[in-house]
């Protein structure tokens, strides 16, 4: 391509021409013909544009005449003629040129391509601009070699001249080349062509997170993770929990969904338990692609400190984190005003948490049993679902106990296994050999072992091995932990009292609940274990030569080669046994016999069963025959004894042990006298005789004589009548050391005077008569009939809970005012003091009419929980009558602070619980006070006192509005301290979260008005309120009124029951400019609504409307996560759910969605229960209760007629496990689908899906249909047909089945139900009261029957065998035997008709039947006509027997059967 750059102007051109022609150029002259030759184009560009090249084309023609005008054109003209001239003559020369610079780039290209290969090689990935170079040179290379060049020597077409037009081409483009070429050498001078990858995602998070399962609980963490995440003040997250619940992968998870979203950048480093600060700072690089420079640690912090602040968004993941670790030393830069960096830490110790200040604690816990279910079955596979493997998997599975680092192993071993190997697994799981499955990893074992080595406390390990010896899943007592480390001296120094011991073991536990080796119990009294966690125990201490056995539910002794070898045994047994005689056991120092309740008779001890025992030091029993043996005597080393509920002969042989043992309880035991001898056993530290209900007397001297005790239990904690005590109180003045007490004073006078509480540490101390007294605190103290008096209030003023019920001189303490010589001014007590050590409050039978004086109200600095019941008298809980300076005391709020439990039953009179008191006194000093609310704000106090005639409005203006006319026109009347401004409460609850309300007669209203209306900056009364019960009130119309709603966002349980004026839940919200009706009420976290006896209730909310008929719960009531509904006795109610509702959009409220529980009951005028519309919303519901309600019809409305909508919809309800159908006179079918028949099937094929999905398993677990007279077939199965060789699951699949009252029941389903009804799972079948009932099933259909436990009928008068013939009746083609491989019960009762089991001659095997009941069945003579096969029956009942028997009757109502 020729230049495009502009020429000189044309005049000074020419006159540089003229000054040089002729023209000479590379040695030739060229005439004015041959330059004439030259394109045009060349002149073009010498000229710069057509114009310019037509006058200079002239200018040529006229050569020879006008050559002086051409010789003086400018020298610029000249220089651009020589260089465009110049590439027709020097083509060949530039085409060499660029042959030279093409093959120097090509030697370049070779070399940086050498260069690159070496980087590929190395995994680097090439520099973008090194790539872009490379094919730039390929392409121009290319491009040069495929373009042809001309001859030098081509002429021209026209004539014999050269062609100088193509020349020049050639040669422009060849320069033209060149430069491009030369561009690419210089710019393909790279000092590097590569730079390391970034780190490979599959490194950086690791394999681990690929098993992450979004499960519901898992989904929680998750978002805890996200929502901190994405705070600017949070910069440290702390995820904590045990070894292998999941920390790593829910991390790593996070940190592939944040990478490039939240941040920028996400690193991991594993810190493990050494912690070594290059080892993390050289993770972190490497992740980083940084190069550490430094030769220190603070070099590399440093470098790692500018890298991390650099403006981006990083994410750092600290895995694995044992111990402290200083960030800063690292080089995170965590620094206040620095957003750019985020840190998420795993450990598996919160406290390391604590130490390093993370902003925010995430803890996580194992998976719920159907979540563990889940992840166990797709790491194992579908074989779970085969039945030969379904129970041995579901065991093994539970047996993990949703860990998922156990659940991933133990699954990943079974996959694809034969049968034998599960249950070895089993066996071995059984036997807490974690460490011994085949095909586990032993990294898992030594992983979740690494916990316990890493803890520094000797006492921590020794309290962690010592709770493995309980069983799984137990709740174990941190006393009883610290009685055991005390017998077997397991604690460090210092411990020497049970107290201290108590305490050790307290820290001790805290460690391990720190390390999340232990969990937290049922309080905070109690531990667990993870089950484990408690298999590694076990091998641990296998490991350390301590073979510790532990077996619950045996019905044999141990091998005697295990007893020989066991340290520590704890056995629990199911059954009566005979222990063996003159036990060889050499190591054991700790034996735990228990039998299971209800286990008659006991188990008996042989006199020589403990002669092999030396090295006992703890003897547990518990309920246990004890003579006691001979054998006794000889463990000599025993330090503890446990006989707790056991039968005990004379027990005065323990005096034999009086060397040391230093623990005995005799809790529960039948002994009626304490025998004296064992007052000898002077090196007792604990004495538990508690709850031995036969004790009577404790001989005088031998309390006293121990002198060493510090803890004594002599209380039945299930109450007393007797006059007397069992101890002689003077003598518990003389032990000293006594820490810890438990008793029973039945007569306050029996108190010595010299007795002093004030040792004591921990007490439970009753005085006076009640039934029953449960202390959960430390410091418990009751007081029942009693007066007050000096020598309690020490118990009083140091209780934490307290019950008073029936005390006299109680207003001493609740009202007293520290006048002179009462008994606060004799203790020197401030009543605002007075209880500060308390946490729960009773009162009972109170003869106060207020309870607490304002002074008193306000010294509740602790109190958790106020109960106060049954006093008549009470008109208020805070009364101000006679108060000091009652003005100001009542212009403060009163606020009960910590208060998280208040209860308020059965009180007649109570108006308020801290009344407004408008006191308007006249001249004649009369007062009145008015109906109130129960909780409302403070007003100005208006007080009498003038004589002045008129009204005084001490300056305010109008007199308030609240005073009543006829009080304002009193002529002696003065108001004072009325003032304008917002009214506020006058008693606050702040973190209440469970109000009680029974029996409040009088109240109308809960919350007054001006309450509702406070600002968001006062107090926050009622707003952590969760569980709300109201009931018998019978004054209450409603319950809340609209404004009171945002206070009520935590309510999770709303029970209201028993108030027969109460017309709606919630009142109609007031009137205000700028609101509608559309208001929508979203009870947001509320599970549980129990509605009951509400005679007047029409609606939840008492919305306006037109219409008399109103809906339960109409659209605008919105309960997005309700699990459980109750509806009993409402009336009134005729429809539950509003169509309205019904049809709402997708996007709207998920109103019912998750309700898991629904019982209807007593509702007269309802005809049905759910909608059709409504089954989308009912899928979670597990179970469902419809009773007593004479007008219902059907369960299931028919579906609302819509276009292209056929009746062969399905009713599903798929996780549906307990449907009780009882007491409905009128139901004819669960789904009243149109049909010309009368006589309809309780279920359908329309309602075949009742709890499972389309061919599907079936949830369903209880199915209970109860007196419905209507009911003539359970099952309609016509039109569901399963074909042959269809492998489908069954339609309905129940475990449980009890058809109760059902008059006109002819059969229980009408046609073969093999292949849709799953009667492989039945295990419990009743029949009752089913007068037109002949049998129960065919031959082929008892052959399914492989799960059958249990088999009861009963009424049923038309029954001649229970299995009969075919329908056609002839005999079926089947094996000759019929087996009930599991039936272990078979009742027969009242059966008049029944001749036979079955008639047809059949031969049965029931090999595990263990009892028969057969009464008044008069015409049966035959069980079958062929052969019966069973191993033995243990029980026979017959009609001779007395009819009731507890263990058949639980049989008949299966609503109730818990396994």
């Amino acid at each position: 391509m020729l230049s495009s750059k502009p020429a000189p102007s044309f005049d000074k051109s020419v006159q540089s021409i003229n000054k040089k022609l002729p023209f000479t150029m590379f040695g030739k002259t060229l005439s004015y013909a041959e330059l004439k030759k030259i394109d045009k184009e060349i002149l073009v560009n010498l000229v710069g544009d057509k114009e310019r090249y037509l006058k200079s084309h002239m200018v040529l023609k006229s050569w020879d005449l006008r050559g002086a005008i051409a010789g003086r054109i400018v020298e610029p003209v000249i220089q651009l003629v020589v260089l465009h001239v110049g590439f027709v003559f020097q083509y060949k020369k530039k085409q060499k040129k660029l042959e030279v610079e093409i093959k120097s780039l090509e030697q370049q290209r070779k070399q940086i391509e050498e260069k690159v290969d070496e980087a590929i090689t190395r995994g680097e990935e090439v520099d973008e601009h090194v790539s872009i170079w490379l094919a730039d040179v390929e392409e121009i290379v290319q491009k040069i070699k495929d373009d042809d060049t001309m001859n030098e020597n081509m002429q021209c077409f026209k004539f014999s001249c050269p062609d100088y037009i193509s020349r020049y081409r050639i040669s422009k483009e060849a320069q033209n080349k060149m430069e491009e070429v030369k561009k690419l050498t210089q710019s393909g001078d790279f000092s590097t062509v590569a730079h390391p990858k970034p780190f490979a995602q599959e490194l950086q998070f690791t394999s681990s997170s690929a098993n992450y399962a979004n499960f519901e609980s898992r989904e929680l963490v998750f978002n805890n993770i996200m929502v901190a995440l994405q705070d600017s003040n949070v910069k440290m997250i702390g995820v904590y929990g045990t070894g292998g619940v999941g920390k790593t992968t829910m991390v790593e998870e996070i940190g592939k969904q944040v990478k490039n979203g939240l941040f920028d950048e996400v690193v991991v480093a594993i810190v493990s338990q050494d912690a070594n600060v290059s080892n993390i700072q050289g993770q972190l690089a490497d992740r980083l692609n940084l190069e550490l420079k430094g030769e220190t640690e603070v070099g590399k912090a440093n470098q790692l400190w500018n890298r991390l602040n650099n403006g981006k968004k990083n994410l750092i993941i600290l895995d694995d984190v044992w111990q402290e670790l200083d960030l800063k030393t690292i080089g995170i830069p965590i620094t206040d005003g620095n957003n750019c960096c985020k840190v998420v830490i795993t450990s598996r110790i919160r406290g390391v948490l604590e130490k390093m200040h993370v902003n925010r604690y995430v803890p996580m816990q194992v998976l719920l049993e159907k979540e563990a279910w889940a992840l166990f079955k797709t790491k194992v596979g579908n074989s779970v679902d085969f039945a030969e493997l379904h129970d041995i998997a579901d065991a093994i599975c539970k047996e993990c106990g949703g860990l998922p680092v156990a659940i991933l192993a133990i699954g990943a071993a079974l996959k694809d296994k034969k049968k034998y190997v599960w249950e070895d697994v089993l066996d071995q799981f059984k036997d807490s050999m974690l460490n011994n499955i085949a095909g586990i990893d032993p990294k898992v074992y030594a992983s979740l072992k690494l916990s316990y080595d890493r803890l520094e406390s000797s006492d921590a390990k020794s309290c962690f091995l010592l709770c493995c010896f309980f069983p799984e899943d137990a709740n174990i007592s941190i006393e009883v932990l610290a009685r055991h480390c005390i017998a077997r001296s397991l604690l460090g120094q210092n411990t020497n009292t049970l107290i201290r011991a108590s305490r050790r073991v307290l820290t001790a536990v805290d460690i391990l609940k720190d390390a999340c080796l232990l969990l937290e119990g049922k309080d905070e009294n109690f531990v667990k274990m993870h089950d484990v966690i408690r298999d590694v125990a076990l091998s641990i201490a296998k490991d350390d030569g301590k073979e510790i056995l532990v077996k619950h539910g045996v019905k044999k002794w141990p091998e005697k080669d295990t007893c020989e070898s066991s340290s520590a045994m704890s056995l629990r047994f199911d059954n009566t046994l005979e222990l063996p005689d003159n036990l060889l056991c050499p190591q054991l120092h700790t034996l735990t016999i228990l039998l299971k309740r209800n286990i008659n008779p006991l188990l008996n001890v042989p006199d020589r069963f403990f002669s092999g025992m030396e090295k006992l030091t703890i003897l547990e029993l518990n309920r246990i025959c004890m003579l006691p043996p001979l054998s006794l005597a000889n463990l000599v080393n025993l330090r503890m004894l446990w006989l707790d509920y056991c039968e005990l002969g004379d027990i005065a042989i323990l005096k034999d042990l009086s060397n040391n043992l230093e623990i005995l309880s005799l809790r529960g035991s039948n002994i009626e006298v304490l025998p004296s001898k064992i007052g000898q056993l002077t090196r007792l530290r604990l004495l538990d005789l508690g709850n031995c209900k036969k004790l009577t007397e404790i001989p005088q001297g031998v309390i006293s004589n121990l002198s060493r005790l510090e803890e004594l239990y002599i209380l039945d904690e299930f109450g007393y009548r007797e006059e007397r005590s069992k101890v002689n109180l003077d003598e518990l003045g003389k032990l000293t050391l006594l820490t810890t007490l438990h008793i029973h004073i039945p007569n306050v006078m029996l108190l010595p005077k010299d007795l002093c509480f004030e040792n004591l540490i921990r007490f439970k101390i009753f005085v006076g008569k009640a039934d029953v007294f449960y202390g959960t605190y430390s410091k418990s103290c009751k007081l029942a009939g009693v007066s007050l008096m000096d020598k309690l209030i020490v118990l009083l003023t140091r209780a934490e809970e307290l019950h008073l019920e029936k005390i006299e001189g109680l207003q001493e303490v609740l009202h007293d005012r520290g006048r002179e010589g009462s008994l606060m001014e004799r203790h020197r007590l401030n009543p605002s003091g007075f209880f500060n050590n308390l946490f729960e409050l009773t009162i009972i039978d109170c003869g106060l009419k207020y309870l607490f004086s304002l002074s008193c109200a306000r010294g509740f600095p602790r109190l958790q929980r106020l109960r106060i019941f049954a006093c008549e008298m009470m008109e208020a809980i805070v009364g101000n009558e006679e108060e000091k300076y009652e003005d100001e005391l009542s212009s403060q709020v009163i606020n009960f602070s910590q208060l998280k439990y208040l209860r308020l039953a059965n009180l007649p009179k109570l108006i308020s619980f801290y009344p407004k008191v408008e006191k308007m006194s006249t001249s004649e000093g009369n007062s009145s006070t008015q109906p109130q609310f129960l909780f409302n704000e403070k007003r100005g106090v208006f007080a009498g006192g003038s004589s002045r005639r008129g009204l005084d409005t001490g300056g305010v203006g109008e007199v308030d509005a609240r005073v009543p006319k006829a009080v304002a026109e009193l002529p002696d009347l003065k108001f004072e301290g009325v003032r304008e401004g917002r009214e506020t409460e006058k008693v606050a609850f702040p973190i209440l979260e469970e109000l009680v309300i029974q029996k409040l007669p009088n109240i109308t209203q809960i919350w007054e008005k001006q309450l509702l209306i406070a600002s968001e900056n006062e107090s926050k009364s009622f707003c952590q309120l969760k569980v709300m019960v109201v009931s018998n009130c019978k004054k209450l119309v409603y319950v809340v009124q609209f404004n009171m709603l945002p206070r009520l966002e935590n309510l999770n349980r709303f029970n209201i029951d028993n108030s027969p004026k109460t017309k709606a839940i919630v009142t109609e919200k007031e009137k205000e400019k700028g609101t509608t009706s559309n208001d929508i009420i979203v009870f947001s976290q509320l599970k549980t609504l129990n509605l009951s006896m509400l005679v007047s209730l029409k609606s939840f909310c008492n919305w306006p409307t037109r219409s008399e008929v109103q809906p339960l719960f109409n659209h605008q009531v919105a309960f997005p996560i309700l699990e459980e509904l109750v509806i009993q006795k409402l009336p009134n109610i005729i429809q539950i759910w509003e169509k309205q509702l019904l049809i709402a959009s997708e996007n709207e409220s998920k109103s019912f969605c998750q309700l898991k529980v629904m019982e209807v009951s007593n509702c007269k005028k309802l005809v049905h229960v759910v909608q059709f519309n409504m089954l989308p919303r009912l899928q979670n519901l597990k179970r469902f209760n419809v009773d007593n309600s004479p007008k219902m019809e059907a369960i299931v409305t028919e579906k609302e007629k819509e276009k292209g909508i056929t009746s062969n919809d399905i009713i599903v309800f798929s996780q549906l496990q307990t449907l009780n159908l009882s007491m409905l006179v009128s139901l004819k079918s669960f789904y009243n689908w149109p049909t010309r028949s009368e006589a309809q099937p309780l279920f359908n094929h329309q309602a075949g899906k009742i709890s499972l999905k389309c061919l599907d398993v079936a949830n369903l677990d209880k199915l209970i249909v109860r007196n419905c007279s209507e009911v003539a077939e359970v099952f309609q199965l016509e039109g569901l047909n399963v074909g042959e060789g269809q492998h489908v699951r069954p339609l309905i699949e129940v475990r449980m089945m009890e058809l109760d009252g059902l008059p006109q029941l002819t059969c229980l389903w009408n046609k073969d139900p093999h292949g849709i009804l799953g009667l492989q799972s039945l295990q419990y079948l009743t029949i009752k009261k089913c007068s037109l009932l002949r049998n129960l099933f065919t031959c082929s259909t008892a052959m399914a029957l492989q799960q059958l436990k249990v088999l009861y009928l009963e009424s049923c008068p038309v029954m001649e065998e229970v299995i009969g013939a075919t329908e056609d009746g002839h005999r079926e083609v089947i094996d000759d035997v019929i087996e009930f491989p599991k039936l272990e019960w078979l009742i027969l009762k009242d059966l008049p008709n029944l001749n036979s089991f079955c008639n047809a001659n059949y031969n049965f095997n029931l090999p595990s039947l263990q009892r028969v009941v057969l009464k008044r069945c008069p015409k049966m003579h035959n069980f079958t006509f062929g052969q019966v096969r069973m191993l033995r029956i243990l029980e026979c009942a017959t009609v001779d027997e007395n009819d009731y028997d507890g263990k058949e009757e639980k049989f008949s109502n299966l609503y109730g059967l818990r396994e």
